[in-house]
């Protein structure tokens, strides 16, 4: 449960890293702003339910950690091939690999936030294993 917890907090770290370096290069429109303001908040709740043993907290953070590992590792894979491609007219290849980086940064944290939330000491913390019969309900 410690490892998905300082997974989070990484996660979460990372992204609020890639703010503050959008708004220092001037480069965040109002609409990407509201997008890393959403999943800052959400993952604050998040990491409040892992802290406070919330079953849904279980559920959404292993959701949202699948779903939200493979878009970024796409993401950081497309960023690796069009730095290998010669980039796009925007970047150039040598300023495509720090932003593969950090995308790789963020992917590697959810999944392991998402194995972490599969141990019996992660499902017996939200008590999602019966203490009696050992019985491990979803």
């Amino acid at each position: 449960m410690i490892v998905a917890l300082v997974a989070l907090v990484l996660t979460l770290g990372s992204r609020t890293v890639m703010a503050f370096l959008s708004l220092s290069a001037q480069t965040l429109s109002p609409a990407n702003l509201g997008q890393f303001l959403l999943s800052i908040g959400v993952g604050v709740l998040i990491l409040l339910g892992f802290i406070f043993g919330h079953r849904l907290a279980w559920q959404w953070g292993r959701l949202v950690a699948i779903l939200g590992g493979l878009l970024l590792m796409l993401a950081a894979v497309g960023m690796v091939a069009m730095a290998n491609s010669g980039g796009d007219k925007g970047l150039p290849p040598a300023q495509l690999f720090p932003v593969a980086g950090l995308l790789f940064a963020q992917f590697v944290p959810l999944f392991v936030i998402f194995f972490a939330l599969g141990s019996d000491s992660a499902r017996e913390w939200f008590r999602l294993i019966c203490p009696k019969c050992r019985t491990t309900t979803s």
